[in-house]
């Protein structure tokens, strides 16, 4: 079976580069999947790199180049479905509606090819949401198969939307991609992330002030207008901006911290979350997804920046159980598991 991944990242992230702009976590899972899928399928993805043919490293990548030109994108883009005649793949996965939709679903009648759509976002199945996208519903309606990463996403995609053939897979995560990290603790707490209203950067300058003797690391793209917090953050004896990263960097600087705030309105699934788990790191969040984090006991959820402020005051973290962390991820988020799943549903499909 010829799976094609429809993201053009997936190279850049899996060979530890530097993006050309801000990738999201919708495009780290594609990578994850499409590298986890290549050892039993072949697997197909998009890359920018000219010479690129073959993955490196064994792992059985083919890609299809894709050139990368910001001032000619919206033309590119329109004929980047193309690409699927060279590979004609049996499946094609889609994480998010691409700008080029229309053209995938012509490809689709041409080739004959399965859809696989993964819900990338909570706010992409909330018809309230801010920025919702109005071609979700049909979209997700034309899928042969439906992936949602969390509970909700699934009650608001069969009860809202009406879709049948769905399964509830939990994003994936391979420590063994990262090789031996180190885990010397250099930071007390780290928050990763771009930099964008959702996620609001802004409550660790509060945090770090509250707590002058604590150490924060904070990763991610600078998005839009935050050009002043970002020298809020190197006016401050605690805290440490360290930019963006790339995937590698992240996990060995999150493995390096004794544990990971996240302070988001709102999220699906946080990569960051796999991220520090997959390390043993404890996790002070504002989401929840799933109830996780009290149910299995991986850490603290707080609704304010005062709640966040109590937490480190009493060095609360220092009571999650590391033992806990590693039952839950390996039980939750490891590739054995989610490839148990996803193998089952594509055979059936293929049948």
């Amino acid at each position: 079976m010829k799976l094609f991944f429809y993201s053009i990242y997936s190279d850049t992230i899996l060979n530890n580069q530097k993006p050309p702009v801000a990738i999201g976590g919708a495009d780290v899972q594609m990578a994850m999947w499409a590298r986890a899928f290549a050892k039993r399928y072949k697997v197909y993805t998009f890359s920018y790199y000219i010479k690129r043919i073959f993955s490196p490293n064994d792992w059985g990548i083919h890609f299809c180049f894709f050139p990368l030109v910001r001032k000619v994108m919206f033309i590119l883009n329109r004929v980047k479905p193309l690409s699927l005649l060279f590979s004609r793949p049996d499946v094609v996965i889609l994480r998010g509606i691409p700008s080029e939709i229309n053209l995938v679903e012509w490809m689709r009648k041409k080739l004959n090819f399965k859809l696989l759509f993964m819900i990338a976002s909570d706010m992409d199945v909330n018809p309230e949401a801010f920025g919702w996208d109005k071609r979700f519903p049909e979209m997700i309606k034309k899928a042969d198969f439906v992936i949602a990463q969390n509970k909700y996403q699934y009650e608001m995609s069969t009860s809202k939307l009406g879709v049948k053939k769905i399964a509830l897979i939990s994003n994936i995560w391979d420590p063994d991609m990262f090789g031996k990290l180190h885990i010397n603790k250099i930071y007390d707490y780290i928050w990763v992330g771009n930099f964008r209203e959702i996620k609001r950067p802004e409550w660790i300058v509060d945090i770090a002030e509250a707590n002058p003797q604590k150490s924060f690391a904070v990763v991610g793209a600078s998005l839009g207008n935050y050009t002043q917090l970002c020298k809020k953050f190197a006016e401050l004896p605690n805290v440490e901006y360290l930019g963006s990263k790339t995937l590698f960097e992240t996990t060995q600087i999150v493995a390096q911290s004794k544990c990971l705030l996240c302070t988001s309105v709102k999220e699906g699934f946080p990569n960051t979350f796999l991220q520090a788990l997959s390390c043993n790191v404890p996790i002070i969040s504002t989401v929840n997804p799933n109830g996780m984090i009290d149910k299995y006991k991986l850490g603290f959820v707080a609704n304010t920046v005062e709640d966040i402020n109590t937490l480190i005051r009493n060095n609360a973290v220092l009571d999650i159980k590391l033992e806990d962390i590693t039952a839950y991820f390996e039980n939750n988020h490891s590739i054995g598991r989610g490839m148990q799943i996803f193998n089952a549903l594509l055979l059936n499909e293929e049948g």
